[in-house]
């Protein structure tokens, strides 16, 4: 009787068949740094049967691996792959479409290699998860990812501490290859002489039943799984928005956002912040529209100069567009709240630089540092890509400035009157200037607008 062991490989998990007894041949040891696959001393017929089996090119049936000496009871009840437990023996049953046999999955490359089941075999049949129409279906291979991905403007996205991602993969990486199904002729040639009379039979066959002890990746291509396409908000591509640039004309090929930052201060970094949520100490917050499926170029559809480098902008037609036309001065609210918030920021924190700067301690400068990378990141980056987020980050910053003072022995000034978080379904989310603040209750009749509007049954004034 067989056993199974578990190997991980570059993140991605094979099934190794292993301590298998073929007549004389006993189980062999795996020496240090290498696996030793006990198939490796057999006869290509002991498992390989009909035409071509001294080839090593027929097909296993099942049969022969659940022959006497071999994996009699068709191997382990359970598998655990990668993050997903699954029924072993039979596996597939009556479920799918394509009778599965041991070498359907468990197979090698001619030669030497030992045995194994990986993941490109699990795709041909389970290609609806690769689709990306839920995120969660990403994390069934692609468990606890640990890299840093990085934006096109170097901005690195640490997905193991954004746990938005965890559920969102598809925000990002929104078309991804799928495997391949279509077999291509040449492939046939690897057993079949004549290749013309064997594809001309099977034109609009079934060949399944013929090929039941063939791996599925002997004539299917193995999965060329990647990214595709990716979100503009976290790749972009100069011609979408720039004409010209230092009297070059910009295409989808050049300069391209690398060449451009080998010069610049990686530009619109401050922006992928706010959209992605991705801010320094400050609990991950990506914006709600970036979350609604919407990217950069969703709202920057004004066009640019031709004659000059000027930028695709959003305008309030951006928001009219999809939404209804009141929707059109929201932005503009947005804007000069963002402004009127980043001068009353600025403006606190710079005093407290210029108060403390003859005494600050270690701890005082880094308070000061982080509140003014706070307020330069939120104004700089354009607060009415995350309301929300960028306000956080501008109350903050006035808060760090505070307990700059306090470290130093001194008493904080007023702090300036920054209103209330704004969230979705308060009235601040919206008006956000400082000086609507204090807005009259609304007609029934405005009510009633903003219930429709925001599809809520009742409306909050204020925020926490």
């Amino acid at each position: 009787m067989g056993r199974v062991v578990l190997l991980i490989r570059g993140g991605l998990a094979s099934l190794l068949l292993g301590a298998v007894t073929f007549g004389a041949v006993g189980a062999q040891s795996v020496p240090p740094g290498g696996v030793s696959d006990p198939h490796a001393d057999q006869l290509c017929v002991t498992c390989h049967r009909a035409d071509q089996a001294e080839l090593g090119e027929a097909a296993v049936p099942a049969s022969a691996c659940t022959a006497s000496g071999c994996h009699t009871d068709a191997g382990p009840a359970e598998i655990q792959l990668s993050t997903v437990q699954f029924s072993h023996r039979g596996h597939g049953g009556d479920s799918v479409s394509v009778a599965m046999a041991c070498a359907g999955c468990h197979s090698h490359e001619t030669g030497g290699e030992p045995i194994a089941a990986g993941t490109d075999a699990c795709t041909l049949c389970h290609s609806e998860l690769l689709r990306g129409e839920g995120g969660g279906d990403c994390r069934y291979c692609h468990n606890n990812p640990t890299f840093e991905g990085l934006t096109s403007q170097g901005l690195a996205i640490p997905h193991e501490e954004l746990p938005w991602i965890q559920g969102e993969c598809v925000r990002c990486h929104y078309d991804v290859a799928e495997p391949p199904t279509r077999v291509s002729a040449a492939r046939c040639a690897t057993c079949h002489v004549d290749r013309s009379r064997i594809t001309a039979a099977g034109i609009g066959e079934d060949l399944h039943p013929d090929h039941t002890g063939v791996g599925c990746t002997g004539c299917h291509a193995a999965g060329d799984h990647h990214i595709v396409a990716m979100s503009s908000a976290v790749d972009l591509e100069c011609s979408q928005c720039h004409v010209r640039a230092h009297d070059l004309d910009v295409t989808a090929s050049f300069p391209g956002a690398e060449t451009c930052n080998g010069c610049h201060r990686p530009v619109h970094q401050d922006q992928q912040r706010l959209v992605l949520g991705v801010f320094p100490d400050i609990t991950a917050a990506p914006s709600e529209k970036f979350l609604d499926g919407l990217t950069c170029r969703s709202c920057h559809v004004g066009r640019p100069t031709p004659a000059g480098s000027g930028a695709a902008v959003a305008t309030s037609a951006s928001c009219s567009g999809c939404h209804r036309s009141e929707y059109a001065t929201v932005l503009r609210w947005w804007s000069e709240g963002s402004e009127q918030r980043q001068r009353l920021s600025d403006v606190y924190v710079s005093r407290a630089e210029g108060a403390l700067a003859s005494q600050a301690s270690d701890s005082v400068r880094t308070l000061l540092e982080s509140a003014r990378g706070l307020v330069d990141l939120a104004g700089g980056g354009g607060g009415e890509h995350n309301i929300p987020l960028s306000h956080r980050a501008f109350v903050e910053g006035v808060e760090r400035a505070a307990a700059a003072y306090v470290v130093a022995g001194q008493s904080a000034p007023p702090r300036p009157d920054l209103g209330r978080l704004p969230r979705m379904g308060l009235c601040s989310y919206c008006h956000y200037r400082v000086d609507q603040a204090n807005l009259r209750p609304p007609s029934a009749a405005e009510e009633r607008f903003h219930r429709e509007v925001l599809g809520v049954r009742e409306m909050t004034r204020g925020g926490a």
